[in-house]
């Protein structure tokens, strides 16, 4: 067997133990199913899930050099988030449904390249599976295998936690579609995305 089971064992529960606390990733799905529907929390996943298979590739390649070296471009994404998302988070606030006036659809890419944009902007995250994947490797063994394993599963657990997330909060979306509940639908969701915002600014490189 290529990775050892009592290893990997421990990393599925810490793992599963980390997808359950929410997170920049998890707060803009939310945000996006509560204001646009499960669909577009979903295509808001897709982008989120390219972000980390990216992340994850690097630890793989043992990107940590490189990390170093893009650490003042990854910080400035970072605060370019923060920016965009805070700014999102204010508007879906401020808005206002009027029957006569419904809010204009919005674009699919427009929520994957969110997702993907600030998944990637979050280098915690990179920093972290760096830090993370290698306690469970077993030096005994060939290295990438094993690290090609826990990223597999990494994905494999952290899909359906985030799916989870996108179908309750598509469940609790109909329930506050009527326009007696419009402006709480948007004040809920400009508050997910607000989270997502802050949650990304005080994301450190250490």
């Amino acid at each position: 067997m290529p990775i050892s089971p009592e290893l990997y064992i421990g990393f599925v529960l810490a793992t599963c133990a980390l997808v359950a606390m929410p997170g920049p990733n998890s707060s803009l799905i939310v945000a996006n199913c509560l204001a646009h529907g499960t669909r577009k929390g979903f295509i808001t996943l897709a982008g989120t899930t390219t972000g980390l298979a990216v992340q994850l590739g690097l630890t793989i390649l043992g990107a940590t050099a490189a990390m170093a070296a893009m650490a003042a471009w990854f910080d400035r994404l970072r605060w370019l988030g923060v920016a965009y998302l805070l700014w999102l988070g204010v508007r879906q606030w401020m808005t206002r449904d009027t029957p006569d006036r419904p809010p204009p659809p919005a674009s699919g890419h427009r929520f994957y390249w969110q997702g993907l944009f600030v998944c990637l902007g979050n280098p915690k995250t990179l920093v972290f599976f760096a830090a993370f994947l290698p306690q469970f490797v077993d030096s005994a063994r060939p290295i990438l295998p094993q690290m090609l394993i826990l990223a597999a599963t990494s994905l494999a657990i952290a899909i359906p936690g985030d799916s989870l997330y996108c179908l309750l909060a598509g469940r609790i979306r109909p329930w506050l579609m009527g326009s007696r509940f419009a402006a709480l639908r948007h004040k809920v969701s400009g508050s997910f995305m607000i989270a997502c915002g802050v949650g990304l600014a005080l994301a450190r490189r250490r």
